[in-house]
This record gives structure tokens, sequence and C-alpha cells, in this order.
């Protein structure tokens, strides 16, 4: 007897489905990700020889923050799949 959620099906063995091929080289979002990160560093050590005072602490709390920005938006994407 066929039911609503076993037609299509090869003796009760779920559907399955061939694979999806996309011709994307390069992954938007990973890129998107690594650009928010990466131009305001690059940016950040352009501007560090003209700070004065707490050169070395102004870089370790910026890079940190960073750091720890893009730990939290990198991760919360990956635990999905």
């Amino acid at each position: 007897m066929l039911g609503w959620f076993s037609s299509f099906r090869e003796y009760g063995a779920p559907t399955f489905y061939g694979e999806n091929r996309t011709p994307v080289i390069l992954d938007t979002q990973i890129f998107g990700l690594f650009a928010i990160f990466v131009v305001p560093s690059i940016a950040f050590l352009i501007i560090l020889p003209g700070v004065r005072k707490k050169r070395f602490a102004s870089a370790c709390s910026f890079f940190f923050s960073m750091y720890v920005g893009a730990t939290l938006l990198g991760k919360s994407p990956l635990e999905n799949c």
C-alpha cells in the first residue's frame, strides 16, 4: 500500500538525491567575515606608528577585540551544520 510518505521510495529506504553541484569556487559568507576583520586590522596597522603613548596596549586591546569578534561570528554558522 502506498502511503503519503512512502511514495517514491524503494523498499522503505529514504529518498536518495544526487549531489548538488554548484559552480561557486569561493564561499561568500566566509569571504565577508574575512574582509570584515582583515580590512580594519590592516588599517590599524597603518595607523599604529602614529600612536605615541601606549602603542603596545592599544594594539593588544584592538587585536584581542578583533579576535573575540571573529571567533564569535565564525563559530555560530559552523555549529548549525
